[in-house]
């Protein structure tokens, strides 16, 4: 059996069976790296673009991740080094150096889903907040009488709808006219969902006080976890990139 070895390769990943991820070899260079895994011990390891990855170790190690002081228990995130891998070369997927070609293929449904996530946490976070200013009182008064809290719910629900039709275009794109057309709006609606509902649990949370930054809310966890998104499949930054490249293309 011909064999393909890779010598130290260093990533992060959800450890989990039959997990999709990229992986970087010790030179920090994108290797071919997507696939699935059939490891007997369900590491969650698929190194060089696998498919139904059997692989030669000389070891591995292993080290908890927190995010945000989270642990993320029972999927988590973890810190793994393999050292001098050894996989068949009829398992890889598409050949060497296509790892993040064959990872982009279903980053753009994965991304719209992580978007549409991010509404509903805002939806909850919204609901939180309008139920606390109606039953907290300050001054003799609910919260919602108080200040410009009426205008920051009414922002709330405006930010929402806005970015729920964003995403529903960016869906519709995907399915009718394909990947490559649907490519900025993907990228618009990742910046846009994560920031938006950062925005609105952020208000949710300073509508509750102290309370909403402790475990008696979900809102501090929504919150690291909305932060988490806007580096997870790709950062804002290289999106807006994606965006403005093809913004400008209109005018060369």
């Amino acid at each position: 059996m011909h064999l393909s070895t890779v010598h130290d390769i260093l990533f992060i990943i959800n450890v989990i069976a039959n997990a999709n991820i990229i992986a970087r070899t010790a030179n920090d260079s994108v290797r071919n790296a997507v696939g699935r895994t059939a490891s007997a011990d369900r590491v969650g390891f698929i190194g060089i673009g696998l498919r139904n990855a059997e692989f030669q170790s000389r070891g591995h190690t292993c080290a908890a991740e927190e995010i945000f002081n989270i642990d993320d228990a029972p999927h988590g995130h973890m810190h793994m080094r393999f050292t001098d891998v050894r996989v068949p070369k009829e398992n890889m997927i598409l050949g060497e150096g296509r790892g993040f070609e064959v990872a982009q293929g279903r980053l753009g449904p994965g991304r719209i889903h992580h978007c549409m996530r991010s509404l509903g946490l805002a939806e909850a976070a919204l609901k939180l907040m309008c139920e606390r200013s109606l039953t907290r009182e300050a001054f003799g008064r609910p919260l919602a009488k108080l200040g410009a809290n009426g205008d920051i719910i009414a922002q709330a629900r405006i930010d929402i709808e806005m970015t729920r039709l964003l995403c529903l275009k960016a869906a519709w794109l995907m399915d009718h006219e394909g990947t490559d057309a649907a490519q900025p709006f993907i990228s618009m609606i990742k910046v846009a969902a994560p920031n938006m509902a950062l925005k609105i649990i952020d208000e949710a949370m300073q509508m509750h006080g102290g309370i909403g930054l402790s475990q008696d809310t979900p809102l501090a966890t929504w919150y690291g976890a909305q932060r988490t998104l806007r580096f997870a499949d790709g950062p804002d930054s290289v999106h807006r990139m994606v965006i403005a490249r093809r913004e400008l293309s209109q005018y060369r």
